[in-house]
């Protein structure tokens, strides 16, 4: 809210030398390095007095280091140099820094001390923008995130059951359509028998080019057939091949994941999501992926489970 002239008659009260008089509406006055550096008042003819908002001021550029120390002239920093960084110094609680990278270095994830986004490592290149808020006592977390200036890529795919790939002429999930009763919309499922192990495929997802995988998370949606108590298990796998690698080879790790029946009545969704933490000789750019959904015959659930669909999606450290 604005602040008066008879309320407060100096701005050098609150760090800004000279008197706010009628002959000085409508002037900007940056309060000095203190607790208030980043406030500006204007004196506004209308409200009788000036009122207060926050700027971001371009400060001198910092030489990048383990610890990055911040410049006391502004909240808007270039980052130059290519040392890694694992901590930013201590600023109070609740302010901001923006940093312009210069080139490429590690930014190093702390769950404390500088938590990145996806709590993993970040490889900065030229013209990436990070912006920090400070939770006090040194401790930093990223809040922004632009690569070279424009918005982070997050490739992504639906892995419908139109878009299946099966294997063996037997062991398959069954295509199956429903007419929706209520809604009038017909929707699509893959039916997963209760006692028989079957597998359902999708491939041909590539990793773009000069993309780094850091993480990547799959969520499946399922409907329940019947009312039926128990636990439904899916199990999981992925893969990637590169230019000159094999196309037919054996999966190997499982992600397994099992949760209760997704209903006590017939038709209601349930989610599950996992997350395979991956590097770059596993998902490197331009390699196809391939995942593979199979129904888990230990789980205890006594009907079939009708798979509506999953979303994978790919997060960066570059």
């Amino acid at each position: 809210m604005p602040i008066t002239h008879a309320t407060c008659s100096a701005l050098s009260d609150l760090g800004v030398a000279g008197e706010v008089g009628p002959d000085e509406w409508n002037t900007c006055h940056i309060l000095d390095g203190g607790t208030n550096a980043q406030r500006v008042a204007r004196d506004s003819a209308a409200s009788g007095g000036f009122s207060w908002w926050d700027v971001f001021r371009k400060g001198a550029d910092l030489v990048s280091g383990a610890t990055l120390t911040l410049g006391t002239d502004g909240e808007v920093f270039h980052v130059t140099g290519t040392t890694g960084i694992t901590a930013i110094a201590s600023r109070g609680a609740g302010a901001l820094a923006v940093l312009i990278f210069d080139g490429a270095l590690t930014l190093t994830h702390n769950a404390t001390t500088l938590i990145l986004r996806d709590g993993v490592n970040y490889k900065t290149s030229a013209g990436d923008v990070l912006v920090f808020i400070s939770e006090g006592s040194g401790n930093w977390r990223e809040i922004f995130r632009l690569r070279g200036g424009v918005s982070a890529q997050h490739p992504a795919w639906t892995l419908s059951p139109l878009n299946a790939e099966f294997g063996a002429c037997s062991n398959f999930p069954q295509l199956q359509k429903i007419e929706g009763t209520q809604s009038g919309i017909p929707y699509y499922v893959l039916d997963y028998d209760t006692a028989t192990s079957e597998s359902a495929y999708w491939s041909r997802m590539q990793v773009p080019t000069g993309f780094t995988v850091s993480r990547a998370a799959l969520v499946l949606s399922v409907l329940s057939v019947a009312s039926s108590d128990g636990t439904v298990g899916w199990l999981v796998n992925s893969q990637t091949v590169t230019c000159g690698g094999k196309w037919d080879v054996a999966f190997t790790t499982t992600d397994i994941f099992a949760a209760a029946n997704p209903a006590t009545c017939e038709g209601v969704l349930k989610q599950y999501r996992t997350t395979f933490v991956t590097n770059s000789t596993q998902w490197k750019e331009d390699s196809l992926i391939q995942i593979r959904i199979r129904r888990d015959l230990s789980d205890t659930l006594g009907s079939d489970a009708r798979f509506l669909g999953a979303s994978l999606s790919l997060s960066s450290s570059t």
